[in-house]
């Protein structure tokens, strides 16, 4: 599976496995993260990605799911000889360094050609995913053990009362210390967030003087991550984006060539050309134009993403409207063409030449609308009348300009009053005046 993985679409395809609920997709997540951050950031410039792929990898070992599923493998394995549970707890216990390890041959690779900045970098990232899981489990020992002891003292003493906002004093300046704490993990916005509910907590005791003069402190910096996150999260919606782009534009092309390898441009395989543009544009509707607009809507209307996926399904549709032209389809090859030029985007390529398609297969189209359902005649219709009763040609619809014919219904008259419709003829002026029809729409 991982082996059929570009580069590009490792990030795509770890974030996807990262929301699904079975431990061994949660754990396949972990490690095409750390891929990921391994082959996408050799240089460890995206802290971001690295610390991802811990994090990934936290909630990997603190899942007991996925290790009831390990053991469950193991003991269904007949491996020899069999782990122990104290070996798969050790194995649990080392996960997290071996995880950090190729960080740590990062460092010892440039610290022996040279390349002191890199070692910083991948030193800085170790430490940083170490302290952070000490303050996480800092914070988890807070929520727990702390704060309903906190709860419990008040409702004895009184928020109020000397011992309440001693209480209160001292669980602030613990927050205050784990945000401090918190502030060597390189994450100041979650610094942040443990200043201010330390800052909740303190009301107006002394320890909430040191909280406000934190939190002006670091305000800078929060701000300053807060930038790089988005400059971040935009950076990999546009990869995100540029992934699913190349699979589409890759998917519009594969339904094209399937098509226009199998239309034969003969006069006799009409009727199969028509099942397989039919069976074409069938998937077209299915497989093409729903990711289409999906992709459209996930990045800005006027994106270059946006433009370059328009442009893609509509020349698929615009193939598939020319192949439906060896079906004796004119009159469905320019719907096509037009759906086609609604989903072009202004100023392509593509919207040119569906525009130039347009002009010829319309003409086709005219001619098929006006002659196709017409049913051959073997000799002109009676239209003479005898003391007022008989037949005549009335009406004059669906005017042709380039044949000069229109559709006129054929009556029986009495007393020279239509009385009876029998059908209708598509009629062409002779220049004597008369009226001569050479062919009658099939009812």
């Amino acid at each position: 599976m991982v082996r059929g993985l570009s580069l590009a679409s490792l990030e795509n395809t770890a974030t996807g496995w990262s929301s699904a609920p079975r431990p061994a997709a949660r754990h396949d997540a972990a490690v095409l993260h750390l891929l990921a951050a391994e082959l996408l950031d050799p240089e460890v410039k995206k802290e971001s990605s690295w610390l991802c792929a811990f994090s990934e990898w936290r909630q990997v070992i603190e899942s007991d799911d996925y290790w009831a599923m390990f053991i469950d493998a193991e003991m269904e394995g007949d491996f020899e000889p069999t782990s122990t549970v104290e070996e798969i707890e050790k194995i649990r216990e080392e996960t997290l360094r071996l995880v950090a390890n190729p960080l740590v041959v990062i460092a010892k690779d440039t610290v022996t050609r040279g390349e002191f900045a890199l070692c910083s970098r991948a030193l800085h990232v170790k430490s940083a995913q170490t302290n952070r899981l000490a303050c996480e489990q800092a914070v988890a020992r807070f929520d727990t053990e702390v704060e309903p002891h906190l709860r419990r003292i008040l409702e004895l003493v009184g928020s109020d009362s000397a011992i309440g906002r001693r209480t209160w004093e001292a669980a602030a300046r613990c927050l205050y210390s784990l945000a401090i704490d918190w502030e060597w993990t390189s994450d100041f916005i979650g610094a942040k967030s443990l200043l201010l509910r330390g800052r909740t907590l303190a009301r107006d005791t002394s320890a909430a003087v040191r909280i406000d003069e934190e939190l002006e402190r670091i305000a800078a910096f929060v701000q300053q991550q807060k930038i790089l996150l988005e400059e971040s999260q935009q950076t990999e919606k546009q990869q995100r984006a540029e992934a699913a782009l190349r699979l589409f534009v890759a998917q519009c092309a594969e339904l094209r060539s399937d098509c226009a390898g199998k239309v034969k441009r003969d006069e006799e395989s009409v009727a199969t050309n028509r099942a397989v543009c039919e069976a074409a544009v069938t998937r077209f509707d299915k497989e093409v134009e729903p990711p289409l607009w999906m992709l459209v809507g996930s990045v800005d209307t006027d994106s270059d993403v946006a433009f370059r996926a328009r442009e893609a399904a509509a020349l698929c549709l615009h193939g598939l409207a020319i192949d439906y032209t060896w079906a004796d389809e004119f009159v469905l090859a320019e719907t096509l063409l037009a759906r086609a030029k609604a989903i072009a985007p202004s100023g392509s390529v593509a919207l040119s030449r569906i525009e130039e398609s347009l002009t010829s297969v319309g003409k086709q189209a005219r001619q098929e609308r006006v002659w196709k359902n017409l049913k051959p005649m073997s000799r002109a219709p009676s239209l003479q009348t005898v003391n007022g009763f008989g037949f005549h040609l009335y009406g004059k619809t669906d005017e042709d300009p380039e044949s000069g014919s229109y559709l006129a219904t054929y009556y029986f008259v009495a007393l020279f009053i239509p009385f009876l419709p029998i059908c209708r003829y598509r009629v062409i002026n002779a220049g004597n005046g008369s009226q001569t029809p050479p062919a009658k729409r099939v009812a």
